[in-house]
């Protein structure tokens, strides 16, 4: 659902980060496409406050050394104009 969303999906009115919260509470656990995804369709978004939620759990969940999750955060940062936190 997530990947859905990021690649053509109507953000506004299907949240990614809502999809990522009811799969914490029904017991799924994210990987690093998870993320990956997420974080894509918050740039479309350009949900800031959404974005910095997810990289916390980026880092909670010990995928802050991925790869492919760094760069979708690097995005992510880069894209909404937050090129320090990048």
């Amino acid at each position: 659902m997530i990947r859905k969303q990021a690649e053509n999906g109507d953000i506004t009115r299907d949240p990614p980060l809502l999809y990522y919260i009811q799969g914490l509470r029904t017991g799924l656990r994210p990987n690093g496409q998870t993320f990956m995804y997420l974080l894509k369709a918050l740039v479309r978004g350009k949900n800031v406050n959404e974005g910095e939620e997810v990289h916390a759990s980026v880092v909670r969940t010990g995928f802050a050394s991925s790869e492919f999750v760094s760069g979708a955060l690097l995005g992510f940062y880069v894209a909404n104009g937050f090129i320090g936190q990048a």
